[in-house]
């Protein structure tokens, strides 16, 4: 590989002097065994005195290099380098810095374009390239972005980049919003070649661009810049800018459902990550999201819920906000209109003190301990005696003193203020827990009370079974048990009446999942059972649990969420851990890897 530069140096009357500079240059990334850097004397008479040394940082071991003279260039040969990764040199370039300024880019099997050096240090890095499909456009893995560190709402920010891209043609750039509510203004740009200079045959461009942008949602701004050329080969360059201050408020409350999970700040906004297909994250699109971002449209909420695949917020003014799936209604704004991409308003909730969510129905519960429901009702989980779906809330029939609500996937539960239960909906596997024969035909449109099981604090339904805290700190769950998820040792078949979870004498709060429950238990440790199948239990092992089995690496929990197949904490240091199936996010990491014990969401 041959990299000429020139190195004479003119005097204030523009006449050639001679250099009597000490070249340095640093190698970085490199594994070739030998290097030979060319220096042109050219017309500019002969460059005497001139001495080279390099260096690499961390470098063990390499040779002295030797200076020969060759007609008018001095060549120093470096061998015997053999260190850093290895990399396919089709798909590598060069950067040429002089004293940290970069200065051009070049492929290993081009010649560098010369360089006018005044001053006496050279920087050699070689990096690997992105191709784009068919190798048409290359982007070297580097660019230059100016941009601020975050953003106000409805304030224009300027943003600046530098792009170098290797094409075959003439390149064009374009910048696209992510939704609709970035506001794009003063886009200027241009391209322009570096005098011929290629990466692997191809063009080098630099493209230089400012624009000016406004974005007016809470949620973080997408910049996605898309370079194409002439034949429509395209290469895409994206970066984010959060809001400003939105990592400054705590987590305060968390809630999972099937594949995506949500949390409520302190400073009552509510930030969701995961799948996304049909608005559940409700930042205005349907894009899967591997960190939390900010639901559209709220700013005062005081408790969450996550259902299937919609959610709904409880407001400081007793108001219901939801958003997400509304093919049955379970939005509750008069509509089915699908999906609801940013949160609506529940039809006439002005004084609700708790609300929950299932798979397609949701629940209020209201200030004078009445209860309405609305969305689905096909096995009468609404409880008002029918089975017709409702897209406004319904009262639910002879509940007058509840004071909490529980939703199963087709079920509901009520916690009564003489400490009974009633459950209403469908109960084909004896989720509701009155001791009836397990079949649909025992599916009831109004409540009916819980068998066996008294003095109950707190109840929790989520999927196909129920759980309830008791006063005594112990658990009772009824229902289905395939995956030995009513935690009394026994795996298979189903109860209708409540049995004792095997183990736990002090639990301060208990959380269905579908398939798997957890609870908190007083000294802040967190303990799982059930199904296992992607890690969701957190004990480090994908085995089905029958009795409950201590979450790893966790303490000091102050709530639990379990969701379809994975799991979320809320820990006492205001992060949030989560464990189990990430594949599309649910985990809020940043990544698509499933985990048998806790990662941190990344906020």
């Amino acid at each position: 590989m041959v990299l000429p530069f020139g190195c004479a140096i003119q005097d204030h009357d523009g006449k050639q002097t001679k250099s009597n500079s000490t070249f340095q240059m640093t190698l970085s990334n490199t594994n070739f065994q030998s290097y030979r850097l060319d220096r042109y004397a050219g017309n500019y008479g002969d460059v005497e005195g001139v001495t080279l040394s390099y260096k690499r940082t961390g470098a063990e071991n390499y040779d002295n290099a030797s200076m020969v003279r060759q007609e008018e260039l001095w060549i120093a040969e470096i061998t015997g380098i053999q260190f850093g990764a290895k990399y396919d040199f089709k798909a590598i370039a060069w950067k040429l810095e002089q004293n940290g300024n970069q200065l051009v880019l070049f492929s290993g099997e081009q010649t560098a374009l010369p360089v006018d050096h005044r001053n006496n240090s050279l920087t050699i890095m070689m990096i690997p390239v992105d191709l784009s499909p068919e190798n048409k456009i290359i982007l070297p893995a580097i660019s230059k972005v100016t941009k601020p560190s975050t953003y106000e709402i409805n304030e224009n920010i300027n943003i600046s980049y530098e792009l170098l891209v290797a094409s075959n043609d003439v390149v064009k750039f374009e910048l696209t919003a992510e939704d609709d509510n970035m506001i794009l203004d003063r886009i200027s740009g241009s391209t322009s070649d570096l005098n011929g200079a290629q990466i692997l045959g191809k063009t080098l461009y630099k493209i230089d661009s400012s624009i000016q942008i406004g974005y007016k949602a809470p949620t973080e701004l997408v910049i996605r810049i898309t370079v194409k050329n002439s034949l429509n080969y395209t290469y895409q360059l994206s970066f984010t800018i959060p809001l400003a201050n939105s990592d400054l408020s705590k987590p305060d409350q968390i809630s999972s459902s099937e594949h995506h999970s949500c949390a409520l700040r302190e400073n009552k906004t509510v930030q969701c990550w995961g799948r996304n297909q049909v608005g559940q994250l409700g930042d205005n699109t349907t894009k899967r999201r591997l960190l939390p971002v900010t639901v559209t449209g709220i700013s005062n909420a005081i408790a969450i819920s996550t259902g299937d695949r919609h959610n709904c917020a409880l407001l400081e003014d007793k108001s219901v906000k939801c958003w997400g799936r509304n093919l049955d209604g379970e939005i509750g704004d008069g509509t089915n209109e699908n999906p609801r991409k940013i949160p609506a308003d529940v039809y006439g909730v002005s004084n609700a003190v708790a609300v929950d969510t299932g798979n397609r129905h949701s629940c209020a519960l209201l200030d004078n301990q009445s209860i309405v429901c609305w969305g689905r009702n096909d096995n009468g989980q609404l409880g008002d005696g029918t089975t017709n779906s409702s897209y406004v809330p319904v009262v639910v029939s002879g509940i007058s003193t509840a004071i909490k609500i529980g939703l199963g996937s087709y079920h509901t539960c009520a916690v009564l203020d003489n400490k009974s239960v009633q459950c209403w909906g469908r109960n084909n596997y004896g989720q509701l827990g009155n001791g009836e024969a397990t079949s649909a035909q025992d599916n009831t449109s109004i409540p009916v009370t819980l068998v066996k099981t008294q003095d109950v604090k707190d109840v929790d339904a989520k999927g196909i079974s129920t759980c309830a805290v008791l006063n005594n700190k112990s658990i009772s769950c009824w229902g289905r048990n395939e995956y030995g998820q009513l935690g009394n040792g026994i795996t298979g078949g189903s109860n209708s009446v409540p049995v004792i979870v095997s183990g736990i004498s002090n639990a301060t709060e208990i959380t269905n999942g579908y398939r798997h429950a957890c609870a908190v238990l007083d000294n802040k440790s967190a303990q799982c059972w059930g199904r296992n199948n992607q890690g969701q239990l957190g004990d480090g092992t994908l085995v089905d649990r029958n009795i409950p089995v201590a979450v790893t690496g966790v303490k000091n929990v102050v709530e639990i969420a379990p969701g379809y197949r994975h799991t979320c904490a809320l820990l006492d240091n205001d992060t949030v851990q989560c464990w189990g199936q990430n594949n599309q996010g649910q985990l809020g990491d940043g990544t698509t890897n499933s985990r048998t014990t806790p990662a941190e969401v990344q906020f």
